[in-house]
């Protein structure tokens, strides 16, 4: 196996094949029947792949070190989210033809016929969601049945804030697939409901206007559990992705929401509420209370950093508001 393998996808069920029907029969049992073809027959097949599970779904990583060509009919019970960690692949579909490369990632929905032509050098990390689990978790979204099948956009740009924030959750992804935990039956099946959600919620497909009118219509109860998770996890570092976690959305959708409904982002929420609680533990202080025990009490870790937010945020040093407590 080649350092290009370990290095995208470290851990997982592997085999080698330099055999093109071999190959072919191995690939099948992860995606879906098709046709390869070897389009120089001077270079030698060396396929690698490694696959790591998590419920019916599972990251893939596939090479061939040979330029080849793949046709299928349709995936039928899963959706590829692809991305090329070298040479471009080709990807063409009823409606599109795109180039996997670099910052642009494939989507090909489970409906889709569709063609890839792969260089000698293309190393593809493939994200394969199960159809079901996609399926069964919209509907829970809108509280309705579905009348036609899923069907993502084309092609995802990684720079985008939407593209960012999907390649950091298949890093997260990734690095929680390395720990033997997420072999437990429970927790890959609530791995691949989350990574779901994360799909539906973030990614653009034929659904997601219906889904962000739902989203706008319920914003107050969202904020809610929001502000709920914060306090119920005040003395914790609470990044804008968990709050985004906690509420079902994505992480530009709960920062809109918070501009929109309480005039500031999550973190500036998060902050305000943590000197506020700050600032009634040093109102109540007893005797020998230590500036710095309540600061790091609530997370922040340079007290002079937490001395200048109060400061801005109350008129007064913690100090003064230390001076002044008890009876």
């Amino acid at each position: 196996m080649s350092m290009y393998t370990t290095s995208i996808l470290r851990s997982g069920n592997s085999f080698h094949s330099r055999d093109l029907e071999e190959t072919r029969a191995g690939l099948t049992k992860l995606f879906t029947s098709h046709s390869l073809q070897l389009l120089d027959v001077k270079r030698a097949l060396e396929t690698d792949v490694v696959e790591s599970k998590f419920g019916e779904s599972a990251l893939v990583y596939v090479s061939y070190g040979a330029p080849v060509k793949i046709e299928a009919d349709e995936l039928g019970h899963c959706y590829l989210f692809q991305r090329s960690f070298g040479e471009p692949i080709q990807v063409a579909k009823e409606t599109h033809t795109g180039l996997c490369q670099g910052d642009t990632l494939s989507l090909v929905s489970a409906t889709e016929p569709m063609a890839m032509r792969w260089g000698r050098g293309s190393r593809v990390l493939t994200l394969k969601l199960d159809r079901a689990t996609l399926e069964r978790n919209l509907k829970r979204m809108l509280n309705r049945a579905l009348h036609k099948p899923i069907v993502f956009d084309p092609e995802l740009n990684a720079t985008t804030p939407q593209g960012r924030e999907w390649t950091r959750m298949i890093d997260t992804l990734k690095n929680e697939l390395i720990h033997a935990s997420a072999q437990d039956t429970a927790i890959a099946e609530a791995t691949e409901n989350l990574v779901a959600c994360y799909a539906l919620k973030m990614l653009g497909h034929n659904y997601s206007q219906e889904l962000q009118s739902l989203a706008q219509e319920d914003e107050p109860k969202i904020i809610k559990h929001a502000k709920e998770f914060v306090e119920a996890n005040i003395h914790e570092s609470i990044s804008t992705r968990d709050l985004a976690a906690a509420s079902g959305l994505s992480s530009s959708a709960i920062t809109r929401n918070f501009r929109r409904c309480v005039d500031m982002t999550p973190l500036e929420y998060i902050k305000k509420r943590k000197l506020d609680s700050a600032r009634e533990d040093l109102q109540q202080a007893p005797v020998g209370t230590q500036i710095a025990q309540v600061a790091l009490k609530y997370g922040f870790n340079h007290l002079g950093r937490f001395s200048e937010a109060y400061r801005l945020a109350f008129g007064e040093t913690p100090f003064q508001t230390l001076r002044n407590s008890g009876p």
